[in-house]
């Protein structure tokens, strides 16, 4: 959810995210955060470059602004970069599903689970499946 490169890769973002892409498969929707160098330098790179890695990553992520609604195994869902205070049919059982507080916000974190998760990279090294999070929020 959006700073998908911030503080990692050696301080080259760029290289880094490059690195990171090439080994994921399928569609990548990225839910815009406040750090995201490494990924729109990629971008522009790809306007500017005619190679295959370049086409085909322009092809596989879309950006999607700040909140995409999903549907997982029938729970619908929220994923932000920012943690929500509210959202809409969040009293309905809509979860968000969040980034940004890098690990910090308690009303985000796995030990008090709730309608909101914090499923940063900070939080979950490994990455984490939606079972995962299931569990954690029942």
């Amino acid at each position: 959810m959006g700073d998908a490169f911030v503080g990692h890769g050696g301080g080259d973002q760029h290289e880094y995210a490059k690195e990171v892409l090439s080994r994921l498969n399928g569609r990548i929707y990225y839910v815009n955060g406040n750090h995201n160098a490494g990924m729109w330098q990629l971008y522009e790179e790809a306007d500017k470059c005619n190679d295959y890695w370049h086409r085909s990553w322009k092809l596989k992520v879309v950006f999607v602004g700040p909140a995409l609604w999903i549907r997982l195994k029938g729970r619908r869902c929220v994923l932000t970069h920012y943690p929500q205070q509210e959202w809409a049919d969040m009293k309905r059982g809509v979860w968000n599903l969040c980034g940004h507080s890098h690990g910090r916000d308690p009303g985000s974190q796995p030990e008090n689970p709730g309608r909101r998760l914090d499923v940063g990279i900070d939080n979950f090294p490994n990455l984490v499946t939606f079972s995962e999070i299931e569990t954690i929020m029942k």
